[in-house]
């Protein structure tokens, strides 16, 4: 996904874990939302069969919903909240550090 962000989401890395239990190699589809401020497009991931992989990874616990980039999505906050409350995944971690802050500190 080089030059390309999941417009939603923000992970220190998008490890290979979630993508191998989807399918990883598989085909997507990106629907675009412009550009962030490195250049790198924004975008949704869907599945081939029209899943949002976006949600899915939230869901999964994978990674956080970048409100920076959708702020207001009432599906990926329901998402995240779902997951933090299931305390797995990333949220297992009592004081997980947002990818935002790690990048920061780096």
């Amino acid at each position: 996904m080089s030059g390309t962000e999941v417009a939603s989401l923000d992970a220190v890395c998008l490890c290979r874990k979630p993508w191998t239990a989807m399918g990883f190699g598989i085909q997507v589809t990106l629907q675009t939302h412009g550009l962030d401020k490195y250049g790198c497009t924004l975008a949704d991931v869907l599945s081939p069969d029209g899943a949002n992989v976006n949600h899915i990874l939230v869901k999964e616990d994978w990674c956080w919903w970048y409100q920076r980039y959708v702020p207001g999505d009432t599906v990926l906050e329901g998402l995240e909240a779902e997951a933090r409350e299931a305390r797995k995944g990333l949220w297992a971690d009592p004081q997980p550090v947002p990818p935002w802050a790690w990048r920061h500190k780096k």
